[in-house]
Formats: structure tokens, C-alpha cells, sequence
């Protein structure tokens, strides 16, 4: 019990905690304000909207979870938001340690060296920078990422017998399409990374004017691997490529806040109107009415609508900052710490059972279970969801905090942060530092920005990097031969 209205389980402490969290977020943005790209600010911005805005929502409706029923209550809430302010905060300090330590003086934009008697800067600017449309390999690291893309896709229908499309699909397209674990990526990464290609093949680097027939080309290419990407209910992949597009134009030319708050804005509609936008397309691709059920986003939301979204917007209707920020899955990670301290409390800690079981997340969810290598989103969901995360493999995700939370408790957490923070200023010094913007950089950028900052479970950090970064320099060697072959043969590459 503390103070009048400061109960753990007061609204008022949630709010408190809330800006708390931005006031961190804040101060950090300030610090590091330039260059605006970052892989640090990226983690700023997400973690400002899970554990600052949400929060903020949710104590306005009276205190909303999107995962009910759990003994903690919203004490664990509010707990929660205060641990994860611990693990931030040890991120932000390690990373501006890191940061400042090595560039000297903050970043700068301008070209050329340093005033006499400076460090040059660690992240710099577009000085010297070789980007190129006209580069062959460019060209055919767009086309091979595209291909390969729809090809992953093409198998995937026809294994699956279409199975995977929205308007049929009945759990997560890893458990209805054979071979899944490995198809699913060699269709999603490729496919996200065709946004950034065409950016440096339409815009990057000093170049004539592409020919129209040109840019229809790579514009239509882009469209179609955009479709899919709806289409395979996959927002995260097309949202990161178009985050890394727009890092590419900080480094070519520079972007300023108010087009950044512009790309944030952009994100935040493609989040709340994506979903629906591939539902209308699978309905069309069906040849079904509009009002046809679409019977996957109804599995897949179900938890939503169980757990009272639709309690909160028959109030008032379900406003869109709501609908995305509150009621959605999107950013979550602050409703997840209850079920987290839930089965600590149950269970007592695994004292680095979900870390050991890491190398695990590999295999698929059921030989995972078979073998008894439960991770940590694999404990945490079956604990909540029972027979119906293994059934569908639909569930929310788990970061590193409370992953090291289920493990050790919540002592490490104030020190444990310190490693994502410098993993993420050595990240973004190679990224500013890098001089040749091709195919395998595009697939390397990618791969960091996916990350979060590191603080994402690091099972599927692991996994999801090794696959950018192999899936890349594939692409980049057989780019670099198509690209020779075409060169030798007197290929246009205006």
C-alpha cells in the first residue's frame, strides 16, 4: 500500500509509469536527434508507442488488457511497465555510452572532414557514398529477390492447395503449408526487400533520369510484392522495408523530423488498414462477396474479441487510434507482462531453460514440443492459450526482458539492458559508417532494423538475422554474376 491513489493497481501509478517511459524515450531521441534513421530510434519509437502510449490509452479505458484473467491483475501491469522502464533505461545508457564514447562529438551530416582538433564522427553522412540505379547487380537483386519471392509464394499455394490465403486459413500459415518453416521466409524477406532495392534503383545515387519503361517495371515490381505481402497478412515485413527505404534516403540525401513524423504516420495507417485491405483481396482472388467470412482473421483475432475489445468499443465505437494502438496486437508487450509474472509466480523461475532452449527455435513448434524445448513464447502461450497455440500457432510474442525475467527474476534487468544497447550503437555506427549501398547492405539493413533494437526474444533474433543475412549474400553473388553477364553483353542499364 502506498500513497493516496499510488496503489499498485492505481490507474494513476499506470499513467505515472507511462511518462515515465516517454520521458526516457524522449530525452534519448533528443540526445542522439541526428542522423534520423536510426536502428536506436527505431526501438525508441516502439517502445514510446507499447509502453507510453498504450498504457496511457489503457488507463483511459479504465484500465483495458488484451489479455485478461490473470492473477496478477493490473498490479502486474503496472509492474511490468515499471521492470521494462529498468531494462530500457539500461538500453538507452548503454547505447549513448557506446555512441558517444566512440564517434567523439555527436554525428554530424556535412560532408567532408572533421574541424582540425575533432574526432571525425563514427556515424556519418553521404559523403563518398557509392549507390547507384545504374549498377547491374542493383537491377538484378531487385528482379532475383522478386522472383524468388513469388516462387516461395507459388510453392507455398500449391503445397498447401491455397490454403494459406486469408479468406482460408485457420491457423498460422507455418502450420498449414508443408515445409512452411522454411518457405515462409524465402518468401517474406526477399519480398520486403524489393521496397528498399527499388528505392536505390528509382532514386539512389547520382543517375540520368530512369526511363519510363523502367520505372513502370520496378514500380509494378514493388505493387506485387506488396499485394503479397497483404495478402500473406505479413505488415511487418512490407513496414520494415519501407523504414529501410527511407533510411537509405537519410543517407543519400538527409530526411528531417517532420518527413520522418510523416513515414510514423504512414506505418501507423498501413497497420490499421492493411489487414482488411487483404481481406477484400482475398475475397476478390476467391471470387466471394464482401460479406463473406474471413474465417483466419477470426481465429487470429479471436483473442481480441474475447478478451474485450469488443467491451471497449460498443462504449463508443471503435475509434482508429484505438483500433490500432489498443485494441490490436500490435504493440502488446506491456499486456504480456502479466501473464509473464503469472507463470513465475506458478511455476517459479526456469533458471535458463528458455535460454538453453534457443537453438531450438529452429525447429517447428511441434518437434519443439515433442523434444520438450519449450522457449519462452512457447511457455508463456501454452500456459495462457492451452491446446490452442499448438493447435493454430496464433500467440503473442515475448521480449527479452520478460524472458529473462521468467528465467532469473528481476534482478538482472537494470544491468541486462546494457547488451542490446551496444549491440544496437555498433549497428548503427556500421550502418552510417558503410560506404557501398548494394544488395547484400539493402538485405544487411533490413536484418537491423528487424532486430528492434535487440530486445526482441533472442531466439527469433537469432534466427530471423542469420536468415536476412544468408538469404542476402545469396542474392548479392548471383546479382554480382548476372550483373557481370549482362555488362559483357552490352545490357542496358540506363
Amino acid at each position: 500500500m502506498g500513497p493516496a491513489g499510488l496503489e499498485m493497481e492505481s490507474l494513476v501509478l499506470t499513467r505515472l509509469l507511462a511518462a515515465a517511459h516517454l520521458a526516457l524515450y524522449g530525452w534519448a531521441l533528443w540526445a542522439t536527434r541526428s542522423p534520423v534513421m536510426t536502428v536506436f530510434h527505431g526501438f525508441l519509437a516502439v517502445e514510446s508507442l507499447a509502453f507510453g502510449v498504450r498504457p496511457l490509452l489503457a488507463a483511459a479505458e479504465g484500465g483495458y488488457t488484451l489479455y485478461p484473467a490473470t492473477a496478477a491483475g493490473w498490479a502486474g501491469y503496472n509492474r511490468g511497465l515499471a521492470y521494462q522502464w529498468l531494462f530500457n533505461a539500461a538500453v538507452v545508457a548503454a547505447y549513448l555510452g557506446t555512441w558517444r564514447g566512440t564517434a567523439g562529438r555527436r554525428p554530424r551530416r556535412e560532408a567532408g572532414g572533421a574541424p582540425e582538433g575533432e574526432e571525425r564522427p563514427a556515424i556519418r553522412g553521404p559523403a563518398g557514398i557509392r549507390a547507384s540505379g545504374t549498377d547491374p547487380a542493383v537491377a538484378a537483386g531487385f528482379l532475383l529477390s522478386l522472383l524468388l519471392g513469388v516462387a516461395a509464394l507459388g510453392a507455398m499455394h500449391v503445397l498447401s492447395q491455397g490454403a494459406w490465403l486469408p479468406g482460408r486459413r485457420e491457423a498460422a500459415i507455418t502450420a498449414v503449408v508443408p515445409h512452411g518453416k522454411l518457405l515462409f521466409p524465402l518468401a517474406v524477406i526477399p519480398l520486403g526487400a524489393c521496397l528498399p532495392l527499388a528505392y536505390l534503383l528509382l532514386a539512389g545515387g547520382p543517375q540520368p533520369r530512369p526511363r519510363p519503361w523502367r520505372v513502370l517495371a520496378v514500380v509494378g515490381g514493388t505493387a506485387l510484392a506488396g499485394v503479397l505481402l497483404a495478402l500473406l497478412y505479413q505488415r511487418g515485413y512490407l513496414l520494415n522495408g519501407l523504414l529501410v527505404a527511407v533510411f537509405l534516403h537519410d543517407r543519400l540525401r538527409g530526411v528531417d523530423y517532420p518527413r520522418a513524423a510523416v513515414a510514423v504516420l504512414a506505418v501507423l495507417v498501413l497497420l490499421g488498414g492493411l489487414r482488411p485491405l487483404a481481406s477484400s483481396l482475398a475475397a476478390v482472388a476467391a471470387g466471394v462477396g464482401s460479406g463473406g467470412a474471413d474465417s483466419g482473421q477470426r481465429v487470429e483475432e479471436s483473442a481480441e474479441v474475447e478478451s474485450g475489445a469488443e467491451r471497449g468499443t460498443a462504449r463508443r465505437g471503435p475509434s482508429p487510434v484505438r483500433a490500432v494502438l489498443l485494441y490490436g496486437a500490435n504493440f502488446d508487450h506491456a499486456d504480456v507482462w502479466p501473464v509473464a509474472l503469472d507463470y513465475a509466480a506458478q511455476h517459479g523461475w526456469l533458471r535458463g531453460a528458455t535460454l538453453a532452449a534457443v537453438p531450438a527455435r529452429f525447429l517447428a513448434p511441434p518437434a519443439r514440443q515433442q523434444a520438450g524445448l519449450r522457449t519462452a513464447v512457447d511457455r508463456l502461450n501454452e500456459y495462457y492459450w492451452r491446446d490452442f497455440y499448438w493447435r493454430t500457432r496464433f500467440g503473442f510474442n515475448v521480449s527479452l526482458p520478460q524472458e529473462l525475467y521468467l528465467n532469473l527474476g528481476a534482478w538482472p534487468l537494470p544491468v541486462a539492458g546494457a547488451l542490446p544497447g551496444l549491440l544496437t550503437a555498433l549497428c548503427d555506427r556500421w550502418l552510417w559508417g558503410r560506404r557501398h549501398l548494394g544488395v547484400a547492405f539493402v538485405y544487411a539493413a533490413t536484418a537491423a532494423f528487424a532486430t528492434g533494437g535487440f530486445v526482441k526474444e533472442p531466439g527469433a533474433v537469432l534466427q530471423w538475422s542469420l536468415a536476412y543475412l544468408s538469404l542476402g549474400t545469396g542474392v548479392q553473388a548471383m546479382a554480382r554474376r548476372l550483373g557481370r553477364v549482362g555488362a559483357g553483353g552490352g545490357g542496358t542499364t540506363a
